[in-house]
């Protein structure tokens, strides 16, 4: 089996790490596949694969797929194989804007459209996207376990993808380097590419990894913030320090 992390941020988006720091940590973690997907941009991927190259990574022994998670005012969706840059901005204002781009992603790239966290929308409420039955039919996917969602989260998304017929996926949803991997989803052997990679979402051949613990995830949180905190304190003092 084959472990990948399908949803993983980087200092493109949100999160704290450079992405090659994130590709030698997945490596150091035994993950055979990580999914890029800063927010609104796939920078992050860009930087990984002209930094190594394909034929490097390959070397290495990780599957670095493209992706995105696009910001809306329905909820977080996380899309999977896009190879050409993307950058969207802020979160989509209409309906309407949202149901074209995933369309035109879905058509032009044969992308894996994926409900990410549908009931940790601001980290506590329902996502509207989990009741859209427009954007739930262009769904191939639901992000059932998330890294960053309790327990009881994640099995109200399992249960959702199963009430909807749809492929269940688990991401870590990883904006730091102790984040990545705690979840992910399994793949088969012989899955040598990105596009496998897809297809296996897109055939339903997959499997879930495991869902955290409440106290990992309550642990992280507070972790994060604390790590948060820190470097603001020391953009302060610099800052303080060039007024002197």
């Amino acid at each position: 089996m084959i472990k990948g992390d399908l949803h993983v941020h980087t200092s493109y988006s949100d999160g704290a790490e450079d992405p090659i720091k994130m590709i030698k940590f997945s490596i150091r973690k035994r993950l055979g596949i990580i999914a890029i997907t800063d927010h609104d941009t796939n920078r992050g991927y860009f930087k990984i694969t002209s930094f190594y190259g394909k034929a490097k990574l390959k070397e290495l022994g990780v599957i670095v797929v493209p992706g995105v998670e696009i910001s809306t005012y329905l909820g977080h969706i996380v899309v999977l194989g896009v190879d050409v840059p993307i950058e969207l901005g802020n979160a989509l204002p209409r309906k309407s804007s949202i149901v074209r781009l995933l369309e035109k992603l879905r058509d032009k790239f044969n992308a894996i459209i994926i409900l990410a966290h549908p009931y940790s929308c601001k980290g506590l409420f329902t996502c509207a996207s989990t009741k859209d039955e427009t954007i739930l039919s262009l769904v191939n996917a639901v992000e059932a376990i998330n890294g960053r969602s309790v327990p009881k989260k994640n099995i109200d998304a399992l249960v959702l993808a199963r009430k909807l017929g749809k492929v269940c996926v688990a991401g870590s949803d990883a904006h730091e380097l102790r984040e990545l991997g705690v979840t992910y989803t399994i793949f088969p052997d012989n899955t040598n590419s990105y596009e496998d990679v897809l297809n296996s979402i897109e055939q339903g051949i997959v499997k879930l990894g495991p869902i955290p613990k409440a106290t990992k995830v309550i642990g992280n949180i507070f972790v994060r913030y604390l790590n948060q905190f820190q470097r603001f304190s020391l953009k302060i003092t610099g800052y303080m320090y060039e007024l002197h």
